[in-house]
């Protein structure tokens, strides 16, 4: 139920402060060719091509939305990428306006756009005005084969007919940006007169917008395993609790073209874990009470690797920052060394080897000298399922099951 109620909290604390946009100093030119200097809503390259969200001071609480073809355009100044309106035909849809990204601009100007499914286009326009469309369908099939798709290669053949062996460079020519800035560049240095500056604007297609961070992570795990009834999980036949020291390295990935205030991030942590599981006799349950004496215990130990793959809420701003997270966290355990005994024998025993589970946590963040850099401190408890146990038969015509549970105090370094 916590876990719901976590992840319902996460969904809409995220949808409210996505819709709070990511603006970027930036200017917009109207139709009359005028430049009004502001800030723009960095987002997705789709969103970005259908509207301009605008305000003159970061902090304004009034936005202007312009559609395509109420503005020429607009473009960002630090990131660099600049949109202009154009009425296109994309696929098989009737032409409409849209804010295509310069790639270049010059005698052949080379668009792009680019769908939130993934789906790209490219936009060659000569000096005419004339413009030629090239996608790649990813699924490309002829009587139900698949086939890589280079029909874009024919289109690059028009497009690039006056360039000296051309086909042979279109051949070798993938459908990526790199490819495509490249080509188009050729061209301007063949068409272009010497000393002459054909190309106006180059975007750095090199500039990453997605940020990663690592962080080193240490901490306290609290651990407890216990061997419950799969019919009656209330009854349990032995538990154990032990208090061990953890590692780890965390890896944080974050798109601020999505959102400012949520990332994914993963962890992978190293515990031991060790102890003594005695017959609980908190519950006297009758039906049980036959099956297994009080002398039965099990001794381990072992190696528990945690490893978590998750969503995180963090603001972007402020010294202090609270967070909270809820991920997948599935554990392995690995080096064991485990017997189970009672007043008779000695038997061979394991743990099962993989735990699916899942986390919550909360805690703060602290940021060194409006750095990068931060101090964390993360406060998380993690549940795995239950699953039936069996252990070479010998527990299987009780139906006991096992199920982990693991509390941390964790403190990580964000370089």
């Amino acid at each position: 139920m916590k876990y719901s109620i976590l992840s319902i909290l996460l969904f809409f604390t995220s949808a409210t402060v996505f819709a709070q946009g990511n603006y970027k100093e930036a200017y917009i030119i109207t139709l009359q060719n005028d430049m009004v200097d502001g800030f723009v809503d960095f987002s997705t390259d789709e969103n970005n091509s259908r509207q301009c969200y605008f305000k003159k001071t970061l902090s304004a609480t009034d936005v202007t939305q312009y559609a395509p073809g109420e503005i020429y355009g607009y473009r960002f100044v630090e990131e660099g990428k600049f949109y202009i309106s154009k009425e296109v035909k994309v696929g098989t849809q009737t032409p409409a306006s849209l804010f295509l990204e310069y790639l270049i601009k010059g005698n052949m100007n080379l668009f792009y756009l680019k769908s939130n499914t993934m789906e790209e286009w490219y936009f060659f326009e000569n000096e005419k005005g004339e413009m030629v469309e090239i996608t790649h369908d990813r699924d490309y099939k002829i009587d139900g084969k698949r086939f890589h798709d280079i029909r874009y290669k024919g289109r690059m053949n028009y497009v690039f007919q006056v360039l000296p062996n051309a086909e042979k460079k279109i051949k070798r020519t993938q459908f990526r940006k790199e490819d495509f800035v490249d080509i188009t560049k050729e061209y301007h240095a063949y068409t272009c007169s010497p000393g002459e500056e054909c190309i106006v604007f180059e975007n750095d297609i090199k500039k990453k917008y997605v940020k990663s961070k690592f962080s080193i992570v240490v901490g306290a795990d609290y651990h407890t395993y216990r061997f419950v009834s799969f019919n009656d999980p209330s009854f349990v036949y032995f538990k154990t609790a032990c208090l061990s020291p953890q590692i780890g390295l965390r890896y944080d990935l974050q798109n601020d073209r999505i959102s400012r205030y949520t990332d994914l991030f993963g962890i992978v942590s190293l515990s031991p874990i060790a102890g003594r599981a005695s017959r609980d006799t908190t519950k006297n349950h009758l039906s049980h009470k036959s099956e297994l004496d009080h002398s039965y215990k099990i001794d381990f130990k072992a190696l528990k690797i945690d490893a978590s793959l998750g969503i995180r809420f963090l603001p972007p701003s402020g010294k202090w920052r609270p967070t909270a997270e809820i991920a997948y966290s599935p554990s392995f355990i690995v080096k064991e060394d485990t017997r189970f005994n009672n007043s008779t024998q000695s038997l061979d025993f394991y743990l099962y080897t993989t735990h699916h589970g899942f986390y919550v946590g909360a805690g703060v963040y602290y940021f060194l000298n409006n750095s990068s850099k931060s101090l964390s401190l993360i406060f998380s408890h993690k549940r795995t399922t239950m699953n039936i146990l069996g252990i070479d038969g010998a527990f299987e015509h009780w139906g006991v099951a096992r199920r982990m549970q693991s509390t941390k105090l964790s403190l990580a370094y964000t370089f």
